[in-house]
């Protein structure tokens, strides 16, 4: 992932994002991730991405949101 991200300038923008969400207000904070993880770019990278979707649920907002 590390070599894809220093690769792949969409692919930080978009993990970029995710770091974003630290900047939220608390409680517009599950409805930004969501609306983030429904964008299409994650849909199709699900399979990389999986891991840090799921470190960002259970760190950020503190369940599943699947």
């Amino acid at each position: 992932m590390a070599q894809k991200y220093m690769s792949d300038s969409t692919f930080s923008l978009q993990i970029q994002l995710l770091l974003a969400l630290s900047y939220v207000p608390e409680n517009h904070v599950i409805d930004a991730f969501g609306e983030s993880i429904d964008l299409q770019y994650y849909t199709d990278n699900e399979n990389i991405l999986q891991l840090l979707i799921d470190y960002f649920e259970d760190t950020l907002i503190g369940h599943s949101m699947s």
